[in-house]
């Protein structure tokens, strides 16, 4: 009896195994004939694709032929307009050496300021920072105006002051 009871599990467990595998095979089937058609329709659109490809097909002669005939018409154009034309360039031409004589005189001008500003600025500026003070002081500002002009604490600005003799 116990045995009975034990084949039978056997049998429907069996059975449950064979039950899934059908149904799973099943569900693979019905995916791969999706895939299937699939792939038969992009075979069909590449078959037309490729029949109905109608491409002209162009010679490196025939290339060169329309690229004189361009040539051709091109010169004629050029042609027909000529002396206008030429005036035209050449008046260019004479503007665009009169703006480069004038650059230059441009830049010549800007160099020579350069240089005079900067002889200028070291002539007038102090070389050190004392001097800077000494001269900000003798412009008549007082010592907390020269400290937060320059960034330099009082005492060290009296401190200079008192050695160039400027403040007792």
């Amino acid at each position: 009896m116990f045995e009975l009871i034990i084949l039978i599990i056997y049998a429907v467990v069996l059975l449950m195994i064979i039950a899934y595998l059908y149904f799973k095979d099943k569900s693979v089937y019905q995916k791969l004939s999706i895939y299937e058609k699939a792939i038969d329709e992009l075979n069909q659109k590449i078959y037309h694709l490729e029949k109905n490809k109608t491409g002209p097909s162009i010679k490196p002669s025939d290339l060169s032929e329309a690229f004189k005939r361009i040539e051709e018409k091109f010169d004629e154009k050029l042609n027909d307009l000529g002396e206008p034309l030429l005036r035209t360039v050449r008046a260019y031409r004479a503007m665009q050496e009169r703006l480069e004589v004038l650059e230059q005189k441009v830049d010549e001008g800007i160099n020579n300021l350069k240089a005079s500003t900067k002889v200028q600025s070291q002539e007038s500026a102090p070389s050190t920072y004392e001097e800077r003070i000494i001269k900000l002081f003798k412009e008549g500002k007082n010592i907390e105006e020269i400290s937060k002009l320059t960034r330099v604490g009082i005492g060290e600005i009296e401190l200079i002051l008192k050695l160039s003799n400027l403040k007792k």
